[in-house]
Order: C-alpha cells, then structure tokens, then sequence
C-alpha cells in the first residue's frame, strides 16, 4: 500500500513547527495530525479546524528507542464528529527539537471510546491503530506492537505502548509514492502516559455537509 510522500509528511505534521519535514495539518477528520484553529463563526470542513482547547497543558510521556530514553511530553485529543461513527484519539509526543511520535487509535463510537482498551497497532493505512513520526533524524512508522490506554470522562488518560517501528525511506523526488512496507528488523519504541485528554468537537452546520468547531451538538456530548 502506497500514498504520495507529501500525503506521509501530512500525517506526522503539526501544529508547531517541524524543520524537517515538509508540511502540516491533517488530511481529513481521521488524520492523526492535529488540526489549525477554525475562525470565530467560519464556516468550514472539520478537517480544517481545532479548538484551542487543543494546546491544553502538556502531559508525561516516558518514551525509549530500542532501550535509548527520549525525553517527551505529550498531548491528547478525542477528534468527534457528527454524524461520523469512527472517534479518533491522537496522542502527539514530542521533544523539545524536531523529534515527534503520533499515536492514532479508532474507537468504534463514542460510547466506547471511554474505559480501558488493549489493541494492536499496524501499518498506516492497514488497520485502525497506527504510530507514525520522525525520531532521531529518521522516519518510522508502526508496523506491530501493543497499546493499553484508559481513559475516563473527566479528561484522565493513563497508558503504556510498546511498538514495533518501521524505517521509513523516502526518494530523492518529492512526488515519488511512499510504499508503508514492513521491515524484516523492526526498531522498538516503548513508552508510558500520563496525559490529561482534551476533547475536538465538531457539529454539523444545518443544512450543510460542513463542519463547525463546537454547536449545541458537541454541547449535549455524553461520556
């Protein structure tokens, strides 16, 4: 399975600053970058907006490489959508340089998106659980592991992760397509959270397909 190298930058960019990769944002309500700010009353696709509720207070996220400690913070955020039944949780560690870890998990509705889970991570694109960033100066991306992750209503997420990494290898040519194809020496990357969950709601703008951040939909939201 393949996509362009500029749509595999896409999905570990975000909202800071990244020397060195090449872009940001999400592409769509189900990427597992965070999202740039909507304008106040702007109408807009909920791919094209966050709450500021999305730069809440960094959390503790403990992460080594194949045994190497990388000192990380982390922010979380449960994505929601009207109307959508997949509800995203996009865990976003990073250091104080360029280095960055997106973890991406899909729950199957809303309902269950609270309590405890244990799944399984795959390859971007191949499955519901995937990890992608940039470490150490190299790209990598999930292509097995573990996660377990608890959250609870009032905004709590604890967990720990161990996932087995892919190196990723991009072309000299920007439009080259980026092929997520497992390694036969997966690198290990292992971590424990402590991360406080902040929630990216979006309601449907009546009689459009567009999305606003917030409305009396995401208000009546229960956990």
């Amino acid at each position: 399975m393949h996509v362009s190298r500029w749509g595999a930058f896409r999905a570990v960019a975000f909202s800071f600053v990244l020397g060195s990769f090449l872009g940001c944002g999400g592409e769509d309500p189900e990427s597992t970058a965070p999202l740039d700010p909507a304008a106040d009353g702007a109408e807009t696709d909920a791919d094209d907006a966050q709450s500021d509720d999305g730069a809440a207070g960094d959390g503790e996220f403990d992460v080594s490489l194949t045994g190497h400690d990388i000192p990380m913070t982390a922010r979380a955020e449960l994505k929601v959508n009207e109307g959508e039944r997949p509800v995203h949780l996009s865990i976003t560690g990073r250091t104080s340089g360029a280095d960055v870890i997106v973890i991406d998990l899909t729950f199957d509705g809303i309902e269950n998106a609270m309590g405890a889970h244990a799944v399984e991570f795959s390859l971007p694109e191949s499955g519901l659980h995937v990890a992608n960033g940039s470490l150490e100066g190299s790209w990598y991306y999930s292509q097995g592991g573990t996660i377990e992750v608890s959250l609870t209503p009032e905004g709590e997420m604890v967990g720990e992760f161990s996932i087995a990494l892919a190196r990723g290898e991009m072309g000299d040519d920007p439009g080259e397509p980026v092929v997520y194809a497992p390694s036969a020496e997966s690198t290990l990357l292992e971590g424990a959270f402590d991360v406080p969950w902040t929630l990216n709601c979006h309601s449907r703008l009546e009689g459009h397909s567009a999305f606003k951040y917030g409305g009396e939909w995401c208000d009546e939201l229960e956990f």
